[in-house]
């Protein structure tokens, strides 16, 4: 069962914006959408997420956008 919430933690993830009790970072999720997936497209990839755990990571990209653009743009770099 997803949680509903987007979380940071140091040790997980390298600390990167991530739905919480998973290691689903919202960077893949966006990656995902920006590469054409739907939000059925991902729930199917991930089936331990729920519409509603999308839902929240789409806000989280939408009100933190540079975050998310940096995150992205460093990985791609490693």
């Amino acid at each position: 069962m997803a949680a509903h919430q987007i979380v940071k933690t140091t040790e997980i993830c390298g600390g990167a914006a991530r739905v919480a009790n998973t290691r689903i970072t919202v960077r893949t999720l966006e990656n995902l959408r920006r590469l054409g997936a739907s939000d059925a497209d991902i729930i199917d990839a991930y089936p331990t997420l729920m519409g509603f755990d999308l839902s929240i990571a789409w806000d989280y990209v939408a009100n933190h956008r540079e975050e998310i653009e940096t995150d992205i743009r460093e990985n791609e770099e490693e």
